[in-house]
C-alpha cells in the first residue's frame, strides 16, 4: 500500500457569522498533516490583548487552551493522539475561525 503525505500551508477559514473587528482576520498555520507541531503565523496586525486558541478533539475535547501574545507561535501536538483536532481562535469568548488539523 503506498501513501502520499503532503506538507502544505493552510489559510484557514471562519465558519459562520462574524459580528466583531475581525473580517479580514488571516492566519496560516503548517506542517499540516503534522506528527509534532504546528506553527501559526497571523498575518493581519491586530490586538493581541483578548485573543487566545484552543485545541479540541473531533469530539469536541478541550485538549489545549492558551492565550496568544504575538503574531507566531508554535502549538506542540506530540503528546496528543493521531487523529482530527480543530484549532480555534478566540476574541474573549467569540470564536473568530476555526481550522481542522490532521495530526499523525
Amino acid at each position: 500500500m503506498f501513501i502520499e503525505i503532503y506538507e502544505y500551508a493552510f489559510t484557514g477559514t471562519y465558519v459562520g457569522e462574524k459580528e466583531n473587528n475581525f473580517n479580514d482576520f488571516q492566519l496560516n498555520f503548517f506542517p499540516n498533516p503534522t506528527n509534532n507541531f504546528i506553527d501559526v503565523v497571523i498575518t493581519q496586525d491586530i490586538e493581541f490583548s483578548n485573543l487566545s486558541y484552543s485545541i479540541q478533539t473531533i469530539n469536541g475535547v478541550l485538549i489545549k487552551h492558551n492565550k496568544i501574545h504575538a503574531n507566531k507561535f508554535r502549538i506542540e501536538l506530540d503528546n496528543y493522539s493521531k487523529g482530527i483536532l480543530f484549532l480555534i481562535i478566540r476574541d474573549n469568548e467569540n470564536i473568530i475561525e476555526v481550522n481542522k488539523i490532521v495530526k499523525l
